[in-house]
């Protein structure tokens, strides 16, 4: 069968139609491991992010940190953030996830511009968590008083598994955020607790 210069273009154009509209691959995920035993967990992440832990002051927390490579162009980079707290150093009372929930509303209702976008109850391998999604506005420069405002939109997931609290975060620009959602999705639904 021979074909003509034109129907080899347009298969050409289809092909590429496909791959620039989601039908391609999708992002590449890389597998990580705490080395932290406080954090405790596997779980797959977009693999050309970095990532670090660290702990809070006394152990106050363990936390995990993905960053988003840097783009010259991008001022607030995207972050999908882990972090553990003992019941004992959660700072709520009493140590129920409900209050840990109302906690966090309380302190993302103080930030500029703040709205709850949404609320539910979703389950976390067999563990079932609150999800809130909120919106406000972050200095582009964050150490910076003076620096321009960025909108922000950001989803939690909070949930409780033995003493332990886990606040599970996406932050990213509000024009950006749909980029890294289905990413930070994937994140929560491979994570595992190691024994």
């Amino acid at each position: 069968m021979k074909l003509n210069k034109a129907a080899i273009l347009f298969f050409m154009g289809a092909i590429g139609m496909l791959n620039l509209f989601g039908c391609s691959e999708g992002p590449k995920y890389g597998q990580y491991s705490s080395r932290d035993p406080e954090l405790g967990v596997t779980m797959q992440y977009p693999k050309d992010w970095s990532y670090s832990e660290a702990r809070g002051a006394n152990g106050s927390y363990a936390q995990v940190v993905f960053i988003e490579p840097k783009k010259k162009d991008k001022p607030v980079l995207a972050q999908i953030v882990l972090t553990v707290r003992h019941e004992s150093k959660a700072g709520v009372k009493p140590p129920t996830q409900e209050a840990m929930k109302e906690d966090l509303l309380k302190k993302r209702l103080k930030f500029k511009d703040a709205l709850v976008l949404s609320q539910s109850i979703s389950e976390i391998s067999g563990i079932k968590c609150d999800v809130l999604e909120f919106s406000y506005s972050l200095r582009k420069e964050l150490y910076s008083l003076d620096g321009a405002l960025v909108p922000i939109r950001e989803k939690v997931i909070i949930f409780k598994n033995g003493e332990k609290f886990y606040i599970f975060r996406y932050r990213n620009t509000k024009q950006d955020f749909e980029k890294f959602n289905k990413a930070f999705v994937n994140c929560a639904g491979t994570l595992r607790f190691k024994i």
